[in-house]
């Protein structure tokens, strides 16, 4: 059941991306444990074309609009809280968001309380399409879910391959992952259990990652992520 305010009044949070099919099967293998414990994480985001100006501006920046969602499923997928942060980041796709202390291009360094490791890049702009991948190496092995490319046939010819791209943008990817989301929500409200419907407190915890990211990224050092009183 999704968290429920003070107030009684039921809610969820818009991780959506925790109902992308390849993520769901990648966190049910983690949790059989087919490759032992998580040591090291590695993650991308990288959009294939800008947003507008307008909404860059009333984003939050990078780290509260984008890599949250990412931050989000760091926590679902290991089931453990992220404890420091290092972020470097660029304005390199479009230099005038430096205006507002934004970057559309940035790297990421996160230690989780167990002792793994993650890693995760964040691209406003590809120009190749929408790539999206999780990885996750532990002693028995690797478990990925994948870029995905959109339905075609491949080409052989002589020396070359030519293969079907990369999903246009991410919404092609995400779609979906909304229509799960709500139904889930819809449901729980019917008294059905969903564990991974994201609530209240994911909502938090991923916010205060995101924060220690924005100081990293504005001081250029490690930053611990504060600890919420729950």
């Amino acid at each position: 059941m999704a968290n429920v305010l003070p107030y009684n009044v039921p809610v969820t949070v818009g991780f959506n991306r925790r109902f992308d099919v390849s993520h769901q099967q990648l966190k049910q293998q983690l949790r059989q444990g087919r490759i032992g414990p998580a040591e090291l994480i590695q993650m991308v985001c990288r959009s294939s074309a800008m947003p507008p100006l307008a909404y860059l501006q009333a984003s939050g920046g990078q780290m509260r609009d984008q890599a949250i969602h990412f931050f989000d499923l760091l926590r679902w997928l290991t089931e453990e809280e992220v404890t420091e942060v290092a972020a470097m980041g660029a304005a390199l796709a479009l230099p005038s968001i430096r205006e507002f202390d934004d970057v559309d291009t940035s790297t990421l360094l996160l230690r989780l309380q167990g002792g793994a490791l993650a890693q995760l890049d964040n691209v406003r702009r590809t120009g190749y399409g929408y790539d999206e991948r999780i990885s996750v190496m532990g002693p028995h092995g690797m478990l990925e879910s994948a870029s995905q490319p959109q339905r075609g046939v491949s080409c052989y010819q002589g020396a070359q391959i030519q293969q079907p791209g990369l999903l246009p943008d991410w919404f092609s990817r995400v779609q979906p992952t909304y229509y799960a989301h709500l139904d889930a929500f819809i449901r729980s409200l019917n008294g059905e259990q969903f564990d991974d419907l994201p609530g209240l407190e994911d909502g938090l915890k991923a916010q205060a990652i995101a924060e220690a990211a924005v100081i990293s990224l504005a001081e250029r050092r490690f930053c611990a992520v504060e600890k919420l009183p729950f």
